[in-house]
């Protein structure tokens, strides 16, 4: 079995003990363009909304507890919305998670839970921010995933 199987396995194994307990915003921005943003926004095509994201996990100290972040970032030629948000999911048996195993699971289940929160976020700040819809565009499963070196946060909770 390689190791990639290995991993996957593991995932498989982990779904049936968690329970997503929550989801929680941790940053909602939006700010509009001003003059002095004229520079940075004029490369932007204005039919286009393409996202950046940012990917990190944590698992708390007694091992029963796993959050996954996902941040978005987009700019559009009214001016540039921020959100992060995350999940946090409750283990039925304590377990410490290699940091593969965890953006295995980040890739193939938290990315897609989180990512209607963060289209709901850009629809809804931009709306009242810049006055005109900003819509995410569609990403099909497993088409957003992270790959290399996982950053993985420590948690206290």
């Amino acid at each position: 079995m390689t190791q990639e199987e290995a991993v996957l396995n593991r995932v498989k194994e982990l779904l049936p003990q968690l329970t997503l307990m929550d989801v929680e915003f941790l940053e909602l921005r939006a700010v509009r363009a001003g003059e002095e943003h004229e520079e940075q926004l004029e490369d932007i095509d204005e039919d286009a909304v393409k996202p950046s994201f940012e990917l990190k996990f944590s698992q708390n100290k007694k091992r029963d507890k796993l959050r996954i972040r996902l941040r978005m970032e987009t700019q559009s030629t009214e001016g540039v919305v921020e959100a992060e948000v995350a999940a946090i999911y409750e283990m039925s048996e304590s377990s410490k998670l290699g940091p593969d195993v965890m953006l295995e699971f980040a890739n193939r289940v938290g990315v897609m839970a989180l990512l209607p929160y963060l289209r709901e976020a850009l629809h809804s700040m931009s709306l009242k921010v810049f006055g005109e819809r900003l819509l995410m565009p569609m990403i099909p499963a497993g088409e957003l995933r992270f790959d290399g070196p996982a950053e993985m946060e420590e948690s206290s909770d």
